[in-house]
């Protein structure tokens, strides 16, 4: 996203279709859910399909929502330890 902001900005914040992030949900699935099975071999594969859904849902809403009015790169930092913490039993 940092690469193409003035793009995601355009198409995502305040803007976006419905359609439009149903296809970017539909584009990353694949990627992400085998990039995160190798990265979590110890999860099953429900929990790394939950964590999708969780990361997508609630993610793209707040992004798509102005990050909730709250900072891009507090948001970022947060998500990230966040998730690097939780994800420890799944190593």
């Amino acid at each position: 996203m940092e690469a193409n902001r003035d793009l995601c900005d355009l198409l995502i914040h305040n803007h976006a279709d419905d359609a439009l992030i149903r296809k970017m949900t539909e584009l990353t699935h694949e990627l992400c859910i085998d990039q995160w099975k190798k990265a979590m071999p110890k999860a099953s594969p429900e929990d790394v399909e939950l964590l999708f859904s969780c990361l997508t849902d609630g993610l793209l809403h707040m992004v798509v929502n102005s990050f909730g009015g709250r900072d891009r790169e507090r948001l970022a930092d947060f998500v990230s330890k966040t998730v690097s913490g939780r994800l420890a039993p799944y190593e």
